[in-house]
């Protein structure tokens, strides 16, 4: 019988270990309002080390609703941290799994209190480091649960509500990440950002004497054609939104290699974050709860890279279609194709925010 026991507790955990939810929830059921929780975790992981680079008010499927009887009124925030050391880690495999070093707190409103979801690091590390073989692959994910562990015990010190981890939806296997399966077939693609060019694209290049300097001209035009960014009329059109400045796009954290030779710039919108958790929510919305999806508010900011690759100073930006299959999954294949076009008009929007009409 306690061979048994133990064969059981064996099997169990190895089948715990093998589940990797890309968010993770970390605090569940508080009562307190919820600009005293976003002050709470803001306090908590700055006493315990981490760089704030970025908190908003993310935007709830309310704004692009006209009725008032169909809102739900529950809202969101977006904390945007940087690990120093967790950055220089990923630096240290390569400069371009830097796109997973920012850590993505979404705090939000449900029917229950308000809720603390993280994107994962250990799920998103296993996409990103896709590319390693097999050796480096494994001792680069084994590294990086140390750093997840840290964030969780920072969010959690003097914390209100119930302290969790529960793996959240969309939840994939270990075997699932390191194999790149597809999960929308003949829609999106194996889900890798280094191994399918058509996944994390460059969408610019210049060649570069001095990476330092050339990064900081780039990252200066950038804001500056975020600042004139005019949206196209199919983009205006897509999805009724009550204000023009729904549809500017604005950074929403940066932060750059020890030695500045990489950045990475993290890009929002309003209309784009509501239909997102729009679309993310339908199937699970009820009389209780019209915005189910906000629990899929760490989805933001968008991440954009730049950094050097054979004396060419480079773009990328995940591909939409791949980005929406990574962060909402679960939304299921209809609203894949209920929604098809847009990925494709983000694509073109995000593009024409960063590089302007060039």
């Amino acid at each position: 019988m306690k061979k048994l026991l133990v064969l059981l507790f064996m099997l169990t955990g190895f089948a715990i270990s093998a589940d990797h939810g890309i968010y993770l929830k970390v605090l569940e059921n508080s009562p307190l309002p919820i600009e005293k929780v976003v002050e709470q975790v803001r306090l908590n992981v700055q006493e315990s080390g981490y760089t704030v680079l970025a908190q908003k008010g993310i935007s709830s499927p309310d704004l692009i609703r006209r009725a008032d009887e169909k809102k739900c009124g529950y809202r969101g925030f977006i904390l945007v941290l940087q690990d120093p050391a967790y950055t220089d880690f990923l630096a240290s495999v390569g400069e371009k799994y830097i796109v997973a070093a920012f850590l993505k707190i979404g705090i939000y409103e449900s029917e229950h209190g308000v809720q603390v979801n993280i994107t994962d690091p250990e799920t998103i590390s296993r996409i990103v480091l896709n590319d390693l073989d097999d050796a480096q692959y494994n001792a680069a994910c084994k590294q990086v649960i140390p750093f997840k562990t840290k964030l969780i015990s920072a969010i959690q010190q003097q914390a209100s509500g119930a302290k969790v981890t529960k793996a959240q939806e969309p939840v994939r296997s270990t075997e699932d990440l390191r194999e790149a399966s597809k999960d929308m077939f003949m829609m999106v693609g194996p889900m890798t950002f280094y191994d399918d060019e058509d996944q994390f694209p460059v969408i610019y290049s210049q060649s570069t004497q001095n990476v330092q300097q050339d990064i900081r001209k780039l990252i200066a035009r950038v804001q500056k054609n975020l600042q004139s960014f005019r949206p196209s009329e199919g983009d205006r059109e897509y999805q009724w939104t009550p204000k023009k400045a729904d549809l500017k796009w604005k950074l929403t954290g940066m932060l750059y290699t020890p030695d500045s030779s990489a950045a990475l710039l993290g890009l929002s919108r309003n209309r784009t974050e509501a239909l997102s958790f729009l679309i993310a929510g339908k199937p699970r919305a009820d009389a209780k709860n019209n915005c189910p999806g906000l629990d899929h508010s760490a989805a933001y900011p968008i991440e954009v890279l730049i950094y050097a690759e054979e004396g060419k100073l480079i773009m990328r930006t995940a591909r939409e279609m791949f980005r929406m299959d990574m962060y909402f999954w679960d939304a299921g294949k209809m609203a894949f194709m209920e929604y098809m076009n847009l990925p494709k008009m983000l694509d073109n929007s995000i593009k024409k925010a960063l590089l302007g009409n060039n």
